[in-house]
């Protein structure tokens, strides 16, 4: 009788085991099916807040669900990010993954104040310039004495100088696409770079750096978080 009873209570354990793993399983797939739709939707948020809408919804990377070494109950922090809605427009230098900034975007504490509303990229004269994304040509002419050309993405407008074009306003552009060369008057870096200015609306100015980077976006489970929490509280 004892040897029957010990059976079952063996057969018993490897059920219930095996319906923890199931649950855990089930309940693991029915997670990551949800961080991925809420990364889907963060990353068209960003795109429509941080490209102001202009442009065609980013895509996402989602990274793979490592389940090695999991344990029952616990879930790994999940990475992923959301591409860049723009592309650099100089092409990097070999070795490199993006232009050389030689001064960063600095926003006026007021449309009216002092600020740099742009990017200064490391240039030479005749530099290829390439549409940051998909749009039209908006301006070509001379700024202030300065050489610029524009390219409207919807909301947004890039603005280049010093740049000159063989196209004329209204013409259509890719992203990626060479579409104007590093050429012309400019009062910027001494000629040695080309200045790129992107304008959402009338007079609010976003960082071009930051629309042509991808970013990065780490979701972590809320017991992890409050794991984390307890250890460093005790």
């Amino acid at each position: 009788m004892s040897r029957d009873g010990s059976a079952e209570r063996r057969r018993r354990r490897r059920f219930e085991e095996r319906m923890r793993r199931e649950r855990h399983e089930r309940n693991g797939r029915a997670w990551t099916v949800a961080w991925r739709l809420a990364l889907a939707l963060l990353c068209a948020l960003m795109a429509a807040v941080g490209a102001g809408g202009a442009l065609t919804a980013s895509a996402f990377d989602a990274a793979e669900t490592t389940r090695a070494g999991e344990t029952l109950g616990a879930r790994p922090a999940q990475s992923a990010g959301c591409r860049a809605s723009m592309v650099w427009p100089l092409k990097p230098q070999p070795g490199t993954a993006k232009p050389t900034v030689l001064e960063p975007f600095k926003a006026p504490p007021q449309p009216w104040f002092a600020g740099h509303r742009g990017v200064d990229l490391e240039a030479a004269s005749g530099d290829a310039i390439l549409a940051p994304a998909a749009g039209t040509v908006a301006f070509v002419g001379k700024v202030g004495g300065k050489d610029a050309v524009s390219v409207r993405h919807g909301r947004l407008t890039s603005t280049f100088e010093p740049a000159t074009t063989t196209l004329s306003v209204g013409a259509t552009v890719s992203g990626g696409e060479p579409f104007a060369a590093v050429s012309g008057s400019s009062d910027h870096c001494d000629g040695r770079c080309l200045h790129w200015g992107v304008r959402d609306g009338e007079e609010s100015y976003r960082d071009p750096a930051l629309l042509a980077s991808n970013h990065r976006i780490a979701l972590t489970s809320t017991k992890a978080v409050k794991s984390t929490t307890s250890a460093r509280v005790r």
